[in-house]
């Protein structure tokens, strides 16, 4: 997450010299110290990891003025240069800890985690692209929890060589079309005006999709390209910048620093982030750069350059690159004060080594830097190496079954499951494919917002059955979209990472609930459908509502019109661990992953929800004797998979129950209760 340690002193000076910033190498500092104080779950720093939003206007100043002082040389000579400088920047170190992270969780992690997240992220972290890959696989989902990446640090950095990958391209092009038109004496005119183009189109987008696309807004370049470009318009104006008053720029630094500090104590992982809260430390990493080349030295710029400081923002790009797979794999089992402060020391010692043997010398070796050419397919033999390495995990731990074929099992109405007590070879899924990605009817793959984007079975029909709630609603998709299909019936699936029931009080963190919720609800009263399945992760509803749950189903129950049959579906049984990973791990020993029901309180959670479709004149619907026996729920079923991650159910899963889903609303038609 960093650019050339050295800053021109002006981007309009012409003898190229340069000096060494030590407020940027302090602002380096605390941004790395911010960042990691929220990864080590230290209680101050709730919003530490707005250090990352530092770094971007960093970034977007050093580059910029490093391309602005180029201006006059060739153009290819000026790309080529920059290109080369950002492999050697970049990539040696980057590379290093990329191959270390596919080394470490083959022998360290869990097997399905490092084959199935640590490998395709080491790849797509070798192409910059990561946070690309974290969008499609919607990470971070509240309800469809993955392992962490140990690469997932890599975001940040995927983001700005993004960004680098277009900003040359975008001023060279931009501004010398508008040279050649209006003449030289526009250039910085010019460039002003597309920097601030770029803010104000990036902030725009992002303050009209943070609440509503949060993951994507968080990850993905045009929604921080604006936290870019506040930097680069710092670069447009080195002499104005160096014309502010002293006085003005003695009061900057501290003011500045104190901001990004009160971000970092002040917001949490609930506030909308990147949104208006994110102004504050990008303007004061803003005001802070823009005072530095101030006449006179500041008082603070003792402090500033002390030599801990400046020490810690040297190292800050590999303290960065590191602290997060440390800190997986050291508390993947525990998260003791001790075990935090061994993989602490272990970050440290790991980014004073990387910066002194792979960042320095890739940098400064003369022999590149003197053949830029060389240097561009030096970066392309480590992104291939890299890639390379990606597979050692797969190579080495091998495939993910226990080599022994299983019995398939037809279900008939209302049969119980038959666990297997291995991982078979023709389980279907299979445990790489039965991942959230993979599986057709996860939230992570399909949102239905409104009434028209999914509706599944036959989807002609005038008789409408309306499935509605969070992910543990749209898990239940295949099975309705089958029996919708052979009896003839139109399913229309309502579903988000908000529950059904929230109404009137959103879940913590997502505001977009409520209004979405409400939204629904007048869709589902206009349409009048003739069944509507409500399913929800209730468990995560208890504890927010707490002792009104019941009381909370009951009134949205009575939100249907009477001519609507209302069938609420039991909590779905939850694995005691990540199924998948647990599997990995019992190749031959797959009950060991299975759970019992009584696991999180279930059975007295569906007595609550019985309760509560008797009071509101509602069918319950409960799927417990279709997933468990003796009380025992089982990860694999015959030869299908039951679990994906958390507690969501394959869809090849949800097809085998399709019978059953349909008795169930038969039955709440005929006014039977159960």
């Amino acid at each position: 997450m960093q650019t050339e340690v050295d800053v021109p002193r002006s981007a309009e000076v012409a003898d190229s010299t340069h000096k060494r910033r030590v407020d940027i190498e302090a602002l380096r500092a605390l941004a790395v110290g911010g960042v990691i104080a929220f990864h080590f779950n230290f209680d101050l720093f709730g919003g530490g990891y707005a250090g990352v939003d530092v770094f971007f206007v960093i970034s977007g100043f050093l580059i910029t003025s490093r391309l602005l002082e180029e201006s006059a040389l060739p153009i290819k000579q000026r790309l080529i240069g920059f290109y080369a400088r950002r492999v050697r920047r970049i990539l040696p170190a980057a590379s290093f800890v990329l191959i270390a992270s596919a080394l470490l969780a083959t022998f360290i992690q869990r097997p399905f985690d490092a084959i199935s997240v640590t490998a395709p992220d080491v790849r797509s972290a070798s192409l910059f692209i990561v946070n690309r890959a974290f969008v499609v696989r919607n990470h971070g989902y509240l309800l469809e929890a993955e392992a962490p990446s140990l690469i997932e640090q890599y975001w940040s950095l995927s983001v700005e060589e993004q960004f680098y990958a277009i900003w040359p391209l975008l001023l060279t092009v931009c501004v010398g079309l508008g040279v050649a038109l209006f003449g030289d004496r526009l250039r910085r005119h010019l460039t002003i005006l597309i920097c601030s183009g770029v803010i104000v189109l990036s902030f725009l987008l992002c303050l009209k999709d943070v609440d509503s696309r949060p993951i994507p807004s968080f990850f993905s370049l045009q929604y921080r390209a604006w936290e870019l470009g506040i930097g680069a318009l710092l670069a447009t104006s080195p002499v104005l910048l160096a014309r502010i008053p002293r006085r003005i720029a003695l009061a900057a630094t501290p003011a500045g620093l104190i901001a990004i500090l009160a971000t970092f104590t002040l917001v949490s992982r609930e506030t909308s982030w990147p949104g208006i809260a994110t102004i504050v430390p990008v303007l004061a990493t803003a005001l802070v750069i823009a005072t530095g080349n101030t006449a006179g030295a500041r008082p603070l710029d003792k402090l500033l350059g002390h030599p801990v400081i400046q020490l810690i923002g040297r190292w800050s790009f590999s303290l960065y690159l590191w602290h997060w797979p440390v800190l997986l794999l050291f508390t993947k089992d525990e998260t003791s004060a001790l075990t935090l402060s061994a993989a602490l020391a272990v970050t440290i010692v790991a980014a004073g080594l990387t910066f002194r043997w792979v960042e320095q010398p890739a940098r400064n070796w003369r022999w590149l830097q003197e053949r830029q050419g060389l240097t561009l397919a030096f970066g392309a033999g480590l992104t291939a190496l890299v890639v390379a390495a990606s597979y050692l995990p797969t190579a080495i731990i091998g495939d993910l079954h226990s080599g022994k074929t299983a019995t398939r099992v037809t279900r008939s109405l209302g049969d119980a499951p038959t666990p297997t007590p291995y991982v078979p070879s023709n389980l279907e899924p299979s445990l790489l494919n039965g991942r959230s990605i993979n599986d057709p009817n996860a939230a992570i793959r399909t949102l239905c917002l409104t009434v028209t984007d999914c509706v599944l079975g036959d989807t002609e029909s005038d008789f409408n059955v309306v499935l509605f709630g969070d992910s543990y609603a749209g898990h239940w998709s295949a099975a309705l979209a089958a029996v919708g299909r052979e009896r003839g019936w139109r399913v229309t699936v309502l579903t988000r990472g908000c529950p059904s029931t929230f109404f009137k009080k959103s879940v913590p963190g997502k505001p977009v609930c409520a209004p979405w919720a409400q939204a629904m609800w007048k869709a589902i009263q206009k349409d009048k459908p003739e069944v509507l399945i409500l399913s929800n992760r209730w468990l995560e509803q208890i504890k927010v509502i707490g002792p009104k749950f019941a009381q909370n189903v009951e009134d949205a129950i009575a939100l249907a019109n009477s001519s609507t049959r209302v069938i609420v579906v039991s909590q779905t049984p939850l694995a005691t661990d990540n199924a998948l990973s647990c599997l990995a791990e019992h190749l031959n020993d797959a009950l060991a992953c299975g759970s019992q029901l009584t696991t999180h309180d279930v059975p007295s959670i569906n007595d609550d929800l019985r309760s509560a479709s008797s009071n509101a004149g509602a069918y319950f619907a409960d799927l417990t004797p279709l997933m468990c026996i003796d009380g025992f729920c089982p990860a694999i079923d015959g030869t299908t998979l039951v679990y994906r991650e958390g507690a969501h159910v394959t869809s090849s899963f949800a097809r085998t129950l399709a019978a059953d889903f349909g008795d169930h609303i038969d039955a709440a038609l005929t006014g039977l209760s159960r």
